[in-house]
Order: structure tokens, then C-alpha cells, then sequence
């Protein structure tokens, strides 16, 4: 699922929240309202999830279906009603996340470490290349997706509920499904979980708003 934001889309003060809200992304759910919930959930069926944020978009990925798990029987045999289940839960992803203030400030522990361990001599050239590339006044050498510690350090609740309701919406985004299995199924599945009119009218929020449970 391709979402068309990033940290070229931020405000001085917002730097580093698209990272930080794909990160609580994998977090609570109106479903799993627990720390890590949606990640959980993903999980127990089997598959290898993960997500990146660059400069223009937030990419989320469910893939590597091949073990055992609630998803399938490890062998590859994928299920309607298996593959559906991991179609909802990306939905939960996308449209029913519960933002808990207390796992936000968890989670900014995390981010901050993760973004002093990227802080290599890699990243610096990966840096100097984009500015010499795209210029030294462009959003790309001034916004690096994983922000500041300290722009991090601040983020509320607030902060992330509406950064997600201002930008994760239908008309700003993609689904893709690759691999090996019945089109005719897929597309099914597909359009029952992700293609109801309704779903096209709703941004992130809008349905279930976030709680400050734990704030």
C-alpha cells in the first residue's frame, strides 16, 4: 500500500511525523487495541510485514506469506478467506488506528534510537549525493524523512491524528498485489475489503477517533 506522503509534505515543526505515523501504524487498532497490535495481529497469520518513508511516500508491505500461521499451512496455499483477513487488518492499518499517548511516547524512544543508528557514514554520503543531485536548497537535502530528535521528542497525539487525517486518504493512494494466486479470487477479495463506496468517502479518523487511553 503506497500512500503519497512524506517529509517533503511536512512543516518545520511536523519533521519526522511521516515516519513517526507509519511507525504507529503497526501500533493499536480499533481491534487490537494493545502495544503492537496491528503488527501482532499481522503476525499470527503468518506474513512478513514491514514499511519505509522517503521523501514523497509511505510504503506499507505484507509479504513472504509461506509461513505457518493463521494466513495459510506454510505451503504456499493462500486462502479467500485467509488472504481476506490480512486485507482487513491493512485496512485497520490505513483507516482505524487508535493513537495511545502512552505508546506515542514509547515509540519516540524508538524512532529517536533508530534515527541515531542510521546517523553512519553512509547516510551522510546518501545525503550529500541527494543535495548535489536535487540542489542544496531543495526539500530533499533540507528534510530527511526520519526528522529531528527534537521535532520527534514533541509529537502529541493531536499531532499525529491530524498529520494522518490531512494526508492518508483513498484519493492519495495505491494498492498493489503481486504473486501467485487466482486473479479472479484476489480481485474479489480486493474489491469487497478495499473498494466499498463508503470507504472512498472516509479519511484516517474520521470513523473511529484515536483515544488518549494511558495519556
Amino acid at each position: 500500500l503506497k500512500v503519497d506522503v512524506g517529509s517533503s509534505t511536512e512543516t518545520e515543526k511536523e519533521r519526522g511525523i511521516a515516519h513517526f505515523a507509519e511507525h504507529m501504524a503497526f501500533d493499536a487498532s480499533r481491534k487490537q487495541l494493545r502495544r503492537y497490535g496491528v503488527w501482532l495481529s499481522l503476525d499470527a497469520k503468518g506474513v512478513k510485514a514491514n514499511a519505509f518513508t522517503t521523501h514523497r511516500t509511505t510504503v506499507y508491505e505484507v509479504n513472504d506469506a509461506k509461513s505457518p500461521g493463521d494466513f495459510n499451512d506454510g505451503e504456499g496455499t493462500v486462502s479467500k478467506d485467509r488472504a481476506k483477513a490480512v486485507h482487513q487488518t491493512m485496512l485497520e492499518q490505513f483507516l482505524e488506528g487508535s493513537l495511545i499517548s502512552r505508546h506515542i511516547n514509547i515509540e519516540k524512544g524508538a524512532v529517536i534510537g533508530e534515527n541515531r543508528m542510521r546517523n553512519d557514514t553512509m547516510a551522510w554520503i546518501d545525503h550529500i549525493a541527494a543535495c548535489h543531485f536535487f540542489g542544496d536548497k531543495s526539500l530533499v537535502c533540507d528534510r530527511s524523512p526520519q526528522g529531528t530528535d527534537e521535532t520527534v521528542a514533541e509529537f502529541t497525539v493531536e499531532d499525529v491524528k491530524n498529520f494522518r487525517q490531512k494526508w492518508y486518504k483513498t484519493t492519495r493512494s495505491t494498492l498493489y498485489v503481486a504473486g501467485n494466486f487466482d486473479m479472479d479470487v484476489m480481485y474479489g477479495v480486493v474489491t469487497e475489503v478495499w473498494g466499498s463506496d463508503k470507504l472512498k468517502q472516509l479519511t484516517v479518523g474520521s470513523t473511529y477517533p484515536p483515544t488518549n487511553k494511558g495519556a
